[in-house]
């Protein structure tokens, strides 16, 4: 009885995305740039607007930093709740995109949302603006093409572009035209163009005739 080598089974590639949806594509550089000015007008500048207009009208200093503060938690737990819950936001409403969860593409909750925010909020207002640069830098730096950022990687979510992207229209591929060389070296020669002769303006005058004078 002949034995039968069992191949065995191989493995499927590394998949490079976690996307589960064809139609989702991981956000762009710049639609993120955007949307993350837009929430940041939104958690600080709004509290910064209304602690320098209780600065304006004579409030002490305690009320207006409580205010800012209490101002920037309510934001912060306002947005988490939207991000976690809808998977948007001011600012990713405003350019077309998605929070969603890496794998099958699901709100990812309150929490992840909260740590997540409060990750962005505590990078840029204690260092100036130098910690978002570095949060951007891990995003386009991502070794799965994905452009998550360490914020997004600890709370497992992936910013997403639901629109589907739009497909190029391929030309119909022509056959080639085949060039048969043996009915080309079996067919006749094409005839050399003769070239005419100039046409007389009178008459031939017959041999040993003279022309009478007038």
């Amino acid at each position: 009885m002949s034995a039968v080598a069992a191949r065995a089974p191989q493995a499927a590639p590394p998949a490079r995305s976690a996307l589960a949806a064809p139609d989702a594509s991981p956000g762009g550089l710049e639609p993120r740039l955007h949307a993350f000015a837009a929430d940041r007008v939104v958690d600080l500048g709004v509290p910064l607007a209304l602690g320098w207009v209780l600065a304006a009208t004579g409030q002490g200093v305690g009320v207006v930093v409580a205010a800012v503060l209490g101002a920037v938690l309510v934001l912060l737990l306002a947005l988490a709740g939207l991000l976690g819950a809808r998977g948007t936001s001011p600012g990713l409403a405003l350019t077309g995109l998605r929070l969603v969860r890496v794998g099958d593409l699901a709100p990812i909750g309150f929490g992840p949302a909260l740590k997540r925010q409060a990750v962005l909020l505590l990078a840029g207002a204690p260092t100036f603006g130098i910690g978002w640069a570095t949060l951007a830098w891990t995003a386009v730096s991502d070794p799965e093409g994905l452009r998550r950022g360490w914020h997004d990687q600890l709370a497992d979510s992936l910013v997403v572009d639901p629109s589907p992207a739009p497909v190029a229209e391929v030309a119909p591929e022509l056959p080639q035209q085949i060039v048969n060389l043996t009915a080309m070296r079996l067919a006749p020669p094409e005839p050399a163009p003769v070239r005419g002769r100039p046409a007389r303006s009178g008459p031939a005058t017959p041999a040993g005739h003279a022309t009478p004078a007038a």
